[in-house]
C-alpha cells in the first residue's frame, strides 16, 4: 500500500457511521480517483472537470442506484467520500488505479482515462475541500479575537500567543494551505494550560497503533484494546516504537496537547500517539504499514523486539475498571460512577439506600471524564448531617465579554458573594473561605468578573440519609473537569479519604467559537477556576490524601492495588470501631 507524509486527525470530534455489513466502514481504504465532486455527478481530476459516466466497467447510474439502496439518505456521501466501500460492497473492489469513463465538459467528447491513481489526498480534499479565498485571514482574525476577548486562560502562563499567530500569518501568506491551518492553530492553543481547549482540526491520511498504551510511573504498559492481555504475556512494558523511546514519542505529540498538569499532558500525548502516522510525521520518521516495537519484562532485564502491522481503526481506551456498583467483601458498598451524568445520579439513588448498613463506602470515579456538578451535590447530601453548616470549596472568575450574561456561572452553581441566592449561613461559609483563599494567579480585574463561589449544602431529597461510616474515593489521572470538582468538593470532609493518583485537572465552562468562514471550530475556557488551596484546577489537578501506584496487571483486570487499599482501610476502621 502506498502511504503519504500527511495524516488525518480529528481532535475533540467523534464520527460514527452505521455498520451496514459485517465489515466496518472505517476498515475500507480511504482513497478516491478524483479530488472534488459536484452532483450530476461531475468530478475534478488533475485540475480538470468532467462528467463521470463509469468507474471501471460499472456505469455511474448503477453505482448510484446501489448506493441509494444500501445507504439510504447517505448515498451521495458514500459515493463521494467512500467510493472504495461502495464498489467493494457491489463486488467490484478497485485496485490502486482505476479507469474512468468521462465526458469532457469543455469539448463534450467522451474519454477513457486509464490508470487513474486512487489516493488519500484526493479523498481528503473531498472530505475537507479548500475554503474560499480570504478564509485563512478570516479564521486567524476570529481565532485571535476569541483568545484575547473570551479566553479565561489567555494570560495564565507566559505563552506569547500574539507572536505565534503573527508568525503563522507570515507562513500562511507564503503557503496558504487551509488544510494545515487547523494543525497550526492547535499548536498555538496548546501553548496554554486550558485542558478543555482545542481545534477540530483535520489533516490527511494515516493509520493507527494496534494497541493502547497506559502510563505507570515513568514506564509505559502496552495492552490489547479489548484489555484481554498485554501484547506479550511476560512483557508488559513497551520501551520503543520504530527504535524511538516512547517518552520521545510523547514529547513529539506534546506540541498538540495543552500544557496542563504533567499527568494530563502524558495521558493526552498517549491518546494522540494512537494516530501513529501523525506522530511519525512530527518525528520525521517514514510512514509505513508496519511497526517495530520493543517490550520489556517487569524487571527490565529481559527485552524483546518484534514487528506489528498498523491498524485502520483507532483503538479505544474505554472507561476502566468495568466493575459495576454492588457489594464487596464484608458488605462494603461499592459505588461506580463512570460519568458525571444522569446515569451517575441513578446509581446514587439506586445504591445508597442499599448501602445504608454497610461498614463503609467506596466511591470509584477513576477514568471519569466529567459532566455535571449535580452528582457531587447529591452524593454530598448523603455524607453530611442536616445540622452541618454549608461548605464553600471553590472559587472562579469569568472573562468579561459581551456575549456572557451576568449569571454566566449559574449553570455551575457559582455566584458572587453578594448574590441574593445565598442564605446567611452560606454567605458566612464564603466569608470563611475567603479568609484563607490565596489564588496562585490573580486574573486581571479589568478583564474578569468578581469572584464567584460554589457552596455545598445538604439537599433534602426523598431517601437522603446520613451515611456516617468511612468513605473512600478512588481517583486517577483520567479524572477530569466535573470530576475534578467532585474530588475537590469531597476532599477534607470528615470520614472521607481520597486514594489513588492526582486527577487530570480541568475546570473551564467551555465556549465554542466558529472561526469565521473556515470549517474550524475553537473550544476555550471562559472561567478561571481555583481550588480551596488557591491552586488552579488546570495545570495541577486534585491530589489524593493517600497516593497508591498500580501494577501493570490492573490494566487487564488483574490486581487492583487502589481498590485493595480502600478495602483494607475500611476493614481496619471497622475492627477498631468494634473494639
Amino acid at each position: 500500500m502506498k502511504h503519504h507524509a500527511k495524516f488525518l486527525v480529528l481532535l475533540a470530534v467523534g464520527v460514527c457511521a452505521p455498520a451496514w455489513t459485517a465489515v466496518r466502514a472505517d476498515s475500507y481504504p480511504k482513497l478516491s480517483p478524483f479530488s472534488a465532486i459536484r452532483w450530476v455527478p461531475n468530478v475534478e481530476i488533475d485540475g480538470k472537470w468532467y462528467a463521470l459516466e463509469a468507474v471501471g466497467n460499472q456505469p455511474v447510474e448503477k453505482i448510484i442506484k446501489f448506493s441509494k439502496q444500501r445507504h439510504g439518505n447517505k448515498w451521495a456521501k458514500r459515493f463521494g467520500e467512500d467510493l472504495v466501500q461502495v464498489l467493494t460492497e457491489m463486488g467490484h473492489p478497485p485496485g490502486k488505479t482505476v479507469s474512468l469513463t468521462v465526458r469532457n465538459l469543455e469539448t463534450g467528447s467522451r474519454e477513457v482515462l486509464q490508470n487513474v491513481p486512487m489516493t488519500r489526498e484526493n479523498r481528503a480534499r473531498i472530505l475537507n475541500p479548500p475554503d474560499e479565498p480570504g478564509a485563512v485571514d478570516t479564521a486567524l482574525d476570529a481565532f485571535q479575537r476569541a483568545l484575547n476577548a473570551q479566553w479565561a486562560y489567555r494570560y495564565a502562563n507566559d505563552a506569547d500567543f500574539d507572536t505565534a499567530i503573527n508568525l503563522l500569518r507570515t507562513r500562511m501568506e507564503k503557503n496558504p494551505d487551509v488544510v494545515n491551518l487547523g494543525v497550526e492553530l492547535q499548536k498555538i492553543i496548546a501553548m496554554g494550560i486550558d485542558g478543555h481547549s482545542g481545534i477540530n482540526f483535520r489533516v490527511e491520511g494515516g493509520e493507527y497503533l494496534p494497541f493502547v498504551i497506559e502510563p505507570l510511573g515513568d514506564r509505559f504498559v502496552a495492552i490489547k484494546p479489548d484489555r484481554s492481555e498485554f501484547l506479550r504475556f511476560h512483557m508488559p512494558y513497551i520501551t520503543t516504537i520504530d527504535g524511538i523511546e516512547v517518552e520521545a514519542w510523547c514529547r513529539a505529540a506534546s506540541v498538540l496537547v495543552p500544557k496542563g498538569s504533567p499527568q494530563y499532558v502524558r495521558q493526552q500525548c498517549l491518546r494522540m500517539m494512537r494516530n501513529v502516522d501523525c506522530v511519525r510525521t512530527l518525528l520525521n520518521l517514514p510512514i509505513k504499514d508496519s511497526l517495530t516495537i520493543q517490550l520489556s519484562s517487569h524487571s527490565g532485564k529481559s527485552r524483546e523486539t518484534s514487528g506489528a502491522q498498523v491498524a485502520s481503526r483507532r483503538p479505544l481506551y474505554g472507561i476502566w475498571p468495568a466493575r459495576p456498583s454492588g457489594f464487596l467483601q464484608s458488605g462494603v458498598g461499592y459505588l461506580r460512577l463512570k460519568r458525571m451524568n444522569d446515569d451517575a445520579l441513578r446509581e446514587i439513588e439506586t445504591w445508597m439506600p442499599r448501602f445504608h448498613d454497610s461498614p463503609g463506602l467506596i466511591v470509584d470515579v477513576r477514568d471519569n471524564g466529567g459532566g455535571s456538578r449535580e452528582v457531587l451535590r447529591l452524593l454530598y447530601s448523603y455524607l453530611v448531617t442536616p445540622s452541618d453548616p454549608p461548605r464553600a470549596f471553590t472559587a472562579a472568575r469569568y472573562r468579561l465579554f459581551d456575549g456572557f450574561a451576568d449569571d454566566h456561572l449559574a449553570q455551575r452553581f457559582m455566584y458572587s458573594k453578594d448574590s441574593k441566592v445565598w442564605t446567611d449561613q452560606e454567605r458566612k461559609a464564603i466569608e470563611s473561605f475567603q479568609k484563607s483563599f490565596k489564588p496562585e494567579w490573580s486574573p486581571p480585574d479589568d478583564q474578569f468578573s468578581e469572584w464567584h463561589y460554589m457552596v455545598l449544602n445538604r439537599i433534602d431529597a426523598p431517601g437522603v440519609y446520613h451515611f456516617d461510616k468511612p468513605v473512600i474515593v478512588l481517583q486517577n489521572e483520567k479524572c477530569f473537569s466535573a470530576t475534578d470538582i467532585f474530588l475537590a468538593g469531597l476532599k477534607g470532609m470528615k470520614n472521607v479519604t481520597l486514594i489513588g493518583a492526582t486527577s487530570g485537572g480541568g475546570s473551564a465552562l467551555s465556549q465554542r467559537v466558529v472561526l469565521g468562514m473556515s470549517k474550524l471550530r475553537l473550544r476555550i475556557a471562559s472561567m478561571a477556576s481555583f481550588q480551596a488551596d488557591g491552586k488552579l484546577f488546570d495545570g495541577n489537578g486534585v491530589a489524593p490524601d493517600i497516593g497508591v501506584e498500580q501494577t501493570p496487571e490492573y490494566f487487564i483486570g488483574g490486581k487492583d492495588k487502589v481498590l485493595e487499599a480502600a478495602i483494607s482501610r475500611i476493614t481496619r476502621a471497622s475492627v477498631n470501631t468494634a473494639n
